[in-house]
């Protein structure tokens, strides 16, 4: 599962989205949602992964693979560095499920 997020300043919005692919990269479903907030690129990639972890809970997943582009989210959903404050709220949010 990949997961990476988008920032339209313009607009005023931030948006990610999830791809699944199957154990061959084929793909198996595809999200991508909308929020009507201007996050700043570390806020959009938490809520990358936040909306990425609730999608494979909707469409039955239960094991998978994860994988973002963002070092400092992986991070701390690992317990290897703290949040930043950014964050810390989507992190242990992602982390008590």
């Amino acid at each position: 599962m990949n997961v990476d997020g988008a920032i339209f300043k313009e607009r005023k919005e931030s948006r990610v989205g999830v791809i699944i692919r199957d154990v061959n990269s084929l793909v198996v479903a595809t999200m991508c949602k909308k929020f009507h907030a201007p996050l700043g690129p570390l806020e959009v990639e938490a809520k990358a992964f936040e909306s990425s972890l609730q999608f494979a809970k909707d469409v039955g997943l239960q094991e998978f693979i994860l994988e973002g582009d963002s070092l400092n989210v992986v991070r701390a959903l690992q317990g290897l560095s703290p949040p930043s404050v950014l964050v810390m709220c989507i992190i242990y949010g992602i982390q008590s499920q």
